[in-house]
């Protein structure tokens, strides 16, 4: 796998974060199985936790969206600040949203944490289409492309 370079490299670079994230949910979800099972937590505190491992997930994937730019380079120094922006927004956006859903399943009553969790995802979603839309109406408006 040595020889793997440019594109491919950024796939496989890609794909091993995502199995590494899968891995720590299924190995967390487990463990958290198999101390309800065992009567150390109660099925409610079983249920948090992989709510909470599920916006941890989140988060560290939002983490990563500035820092894995797919496709080719942008062709103007416009089109690449734009893309660094959309990059940047979204990957706080999503980060955010992860963190607050995680706290929520963690130390929210479970109806607030139900609706708020939600809500959470819900506007770090309309903050990243936002902005999206926001800037490429201000490119497109931009008479300097």
């Amino acid at each position: 796998m040595s020889d793997v370079s440019g594109p491919r490299a950024a796939a496989w670079k890609n794909i091993r974060a995502a199995l590494i994230t899968t891995g720590a949910q299924l190995v967390g979800t487990l463990l958290l199985v198999l101390a309800n099972k065992q009567g150390m937590i109660s099925d409610d505190t079983t249920m948090r936790g992989v709510m909470v491992l599920i916006g941890l997930s989140l988060a560290a994937y939002g983490n990563r969206i500035p820092k894995t730019p797919d496709g080719p380079p942008p062709q103007t120094l416009p089109l690449a600040a734009l893309r660094q922006s959309v990059l940047r927004t979204a990957g706080w956006a999503m980060m955010l949203g992860g963190l607050a859903f995680a706290g929520l399943w963690a130390f929210a009553p479970r109806d607030v944490a139900q609706v708020g969790s939600i809500v959470a995802l819900g506007g770090s979603m309309a903050v990243m289409c936002g902005f999206v839309t926001w800037w490429i109406f201000a490119y497109h408006r931009s008479s300097t492309r």
